[in-house]
């Protein structure tokens, strides 16, 4: 077994205090804008991403990077980019990542 770096292990438990607050206060999903009670966490800029401006940890556990995600809606925007735009979220989503990193925006949508 794999044993976590503990940098990864201090941004596992900031992911999931975060998750925890986001089902009680804000309980939809951010890339459709329904109720997502049981989603998962996800991320607008990929966890894989190497930012110039931000550490691993700033970035995977930033606010405005992360939200509540129905797992198909995840899917959709992380795996099919066609079919992404037409969740009704998509045009806030690209807003919020070219507002957290326009390097990535600017690979990824531009």
């Amino acid at each position: 077994m794999k044993l976590k770096s503990s940098e990864q292990a201090a941004i596992d438990r900031e992911i999931d205090k975060r998750k925890k607050w986001l089902i009680l206060n804000e309980p939809v999903c951010i890339f459709c804008g329904r109720p997502c009670k049981n989603g998962d966490l996800a991320h607008k800029i990929r966890r894989s991403w190497t930012s110039r401006l931000y550490t691993r940890f700033e970035l995977q556990t930033m606010p405005k990077n992360t939200g509540l995600a129905h797992r198909d809606c995840h899917d959709i925007f992380d795996n099919d980019k066609e079919l992404s735009k037409t969740l009704p979220k998509y045009n806030k989503i690209l807003k919020d990542i070219k507002e957290i990193d326009n390097e990535y925006y600017n690979i990824t949508f531009g």
